[in-house]
């Protein structure tokens, strides 16, 4: 199999080696405004657990921090290195309900669809814990690196670049190394078996195989915390957990010379862990990944927030001291209370669908999700219609949004032609209806009862632009290695499919039928700093590259993969091969996988023993991959692979129309799934109250 090889020059090596040196910078960090110390955020203190077996309220001692809740029974309330549970809030849900005889009450739901209620005695307790979860959710390694990487698209759109890497905290710098984010799955982190002695035990003599002193246990870096498991255990119940703010990893001798240790320990604490992985490989990947762990917290989250909060205040070629006048005024705001901004919503939609750069999961008045149709229309849950292009929609935090469901700068309002089409402004600032028609500015624009908009109202939805803007770039720079090139078109929508009818239509995000020319990308490979050009050109001038080097196309190349399944303790078993073409993505690969019945079982795919997320499929070209696709079952250490048969199967055999079709068919039993949900009451929803705002304030 001939696999693409990605050119990476010297320069962007180094980069990358002095990015992670920087890493291990005092990490006492400074705020950009005044250059004060960031506190530590955490929040403790008692609640109520209503158990899941047992339907029982259980009186807990909770410790959050960053992204994870960590509970300890009444007599470990000393926050030992093992807590009863480890709930990790990344990306979960948070709501404010009554339960039985307890109106305080705090209902999350995790990205793993864990649910857990927790009671207060007062409503005031309440508020401030559901405040710190509000927060503890938005403290990941994918936003840490999406607000670094979109500062540093903010930068270079205003000129400033240059100017942002002496004001820019220096030991941040990885979250956005190009060679860094191509090569590392948003999760972050790493999973795997290593060897250990325990937490705060240190290694006696006789090497590696004294088993009195050794032994092999699942570890899971997740964001700023690393757990520890055995065979079996819930994700949620640790046998050790180490928090990793202020820890510092280097390598550790072990006398058997056939493994590769190192130590984790805390400066603040004193606590630690020898740890032993199975190749110099796997050990560096481990060491670096604590040493970034170590970064993803709340202090260094908000160091990243002052500096976006900057950077969105200094004009386009702003100087140093327009920086520095900019950080004086900011340090005598109100500083403790930062907001992340809406890039760093949920990158999904409630169906687990990618949402288009700049694009915010909708929501009717009443708070049920807006769904989307395997064929792109908008519906209603309750009533299962098409919801109309005029209707209001709302942001999970009560703003209206715009008939494309992205948010209203201040002074804007949703805008239509007379007859009700929308009109929309894309990245380049131009106002386009949905089929890519330009729409003059000075041309009559109408709200959603029909009434004419006044010029300064229309106008002001134009600062949307720099938003979608910076969203694409933003969005191109996280696709990691191996990824394909996205076009979007000039709204800024990204496409269902890319292949052209006989009149050149191809089908767009929201199921219409355009232009084929009006679909663009961003160019990375440009001299010219986040250009968008034709998508159509792109591809030929791809095609054109490749035959002048002698090499195949991707569009040409065909090859077998082999599908290995992740099992008990790190083993690996074949189930299966593939034949897929060189446009083949890891979301065809599922599909035939689920169609042939390879893997029965929820499963997702590793690289670099790190689990995609499910938008990252989408893109992640499976010719690209050095080596095997892996998978593993969802939610599961030990997996015994039973009556497993591998088998081949071709991408030829099963065409391009049936890998369409099944993709519907999965959209739309998903999108039934929550409709009943919904319609039963049992659905999370948001409160959704709209804010005021608009034309007639």
């Amino acid at each position: 199999m001939e696999v693409p090889k990605l050119d990476v020059s010297a320069a962007v090596l180094d980069r990358y080696a002095a990015d992670l040196e920087k890493i291990k910078l005092d990490p006492a960090t400074k705020n950009l405004a005044n250059n004060a110390s960031i506190p530590t955020f955490q929040r403790q203190g008692y609640m109520m657990k209503l158990g899941h077996t047992r339907k029982k309220w259980f009186k807990r001692f909770f410790v959050l921090r960053d992204s994870f809740l960590l509970s300890y029974n009444l007599d470990k309330s000393d926050l030992t290195v093992e807590p009863a549970s480890a709930i990790h809030l990344g990306g979960c849900k948070v709501q404010e309900i009554a339960h039985g005889d307890k109106p305080y009450c705090i209902y999350i739901v995790t990205t793993e669809k864990d649910e857990f209620v927790f009671g207060l005695e007062a409503d005031l307790d309440r508020k401030n814990w559901l405040k710190d979860f509000q927060i503890s959710r938005t403290i990941t390694h994918a936003n840490m690196v999406k607000l670094s990487v979109e500062n540093k698209c903010l930068a270079e759109e205003k000129g400033v670049a240059e100017v942002t890497k002496t004001l820019s905290a220096s030991a941040l710098s990885i979250f956005s190394n190009e060679q860094y984010v191509r090569k590392t799955p948003l999760i972050g982190g790493m999973e795997g078996w290593l060897f250990t002695p325990g937490f705060n035990q240190l290694h006696g003599k006789g090497g590696l195989f004294n088993k009195a002193k050794w032994t092999k246990y699942y570890f899971v870096l997740r964001d700023s915390h690393l757990l520890m498991f055995k065979s079996g255990d819930s994700f949620t119940k640790p046998r050790g957990c180490m928090y990793l703010i202020g820890t510092e990893t280097e390598d550790l001798e072990v006398e058997d010379k056939t493994m590769f240790g190192f130590v984790c320990r805390s400066v603040l604490c004193g606590d630690l862990v020898e740890l032993a992985a199975p190749s110099e490989k796997a050990r560096a990947r481990w060491v670096d990944a604590l040493r970034i762990g170590a970064r993803v917290t709340y202090r260094d989250f908000k160091l990243l927030l002052k500096e976006h909060e900057l950077l969105a205040k200094v004009g386009v070629g702003a100087t140093e001291s327009d920086f520095t006048a900019a950080a004086e005024a900011s340090s005598n705001e109100e500083s403790s209370n930062l907001l992340a901004p809406a890039s760093l919503g949920d990158d999904v939609d409630v169906q687990g669908q990618q949402l288009d750069p700049g694009v915010l999961q909708a929501y009717t008045k009443e708070g049920n999700p807006i769904l989307r149709d395997p064929e792109g229309n908008l519906i209603d849950p309750m009533n299962g219609e098409v919801i109309a292009p005029t209707a209001e929609r709302y942001a999970e935090t009560g703003e209206l949004l715009d008939a494309f469901n992205r948010p209203l700068p201040v002074g804007a309002v949703p805008m239509f032609t007379q007859s009700g089409v929308p009109i929309g402004v894309g990245p380049d600032g131009l106002h386009y209806l949905p089929d890519g028609t330009i729409i003059e500015k000075n041309v009559p624009h109408f709200d959603a009862q029909g009434r004419e908009l006044p010029q300064n109202v229309v106008d002001a939805a134009d600062s949307i632009a720099d938003v979608i803007k910076v969203a694409i770039q933003v969005r191109s720079h996280l696709k990691g290695e191996g990824s394909s090139a996205e076009a979007v078109d000039v709204l800024g929508r990204t496409f269902r499919d890319l292949k052209e009818d006989a009149q050149g239509m191809v089908t767009n995000r929201d199921g219409q039928k355009v232009s084929v020319s009006t679909a663009r990308v961003l160019d990375t490979q440009s001299t010219a700093t986040n250009k968008m050009v034709d998508y159509k050109t792109f591809r030929q001038q791809n095609v054109q590259t490749h035959r002048q080097q002698g090499t195949v196309p991707v569009e040409e190349r065909k090859a077998k993969i082999t599908v290995r399944m992740e099992e008990d303790e790190g083993n690996f078993h074949e189930v299966g091969t593939i034949e897929v073409e060189g446009t083949a993505t890891l979301t065809d690969v599922r599909s035939l996988i689920q169609k042939e019945g390879i893997c029965e079982k929820e499963f997702v795919f590793l690289i670099n023993s790190l689990p995609l997320m499910n938008f990252e499929e989408s893109t992640k070209l499976v010719l690209a991959l050095e080596g095997d696709v892996v998978i593993r079952p969802r939610k599961e250490l030990t997996t015994t692979v039973k009556n497993y048969v591998p088998k081949n199967f071709s991408h030829d055999k099963w065409d391009e129309m049936t890998l369409y079709e099944e993709k519907k068919r999965r959209e739309r039993e998903e999108m039934e799934r929550i409709m009943r949900r919904i319609r039963e009451g049992t659905y999370l929803k948001p409160n959704v109250e709209p804010v005021a705002g608009g034309a007639d304030e």
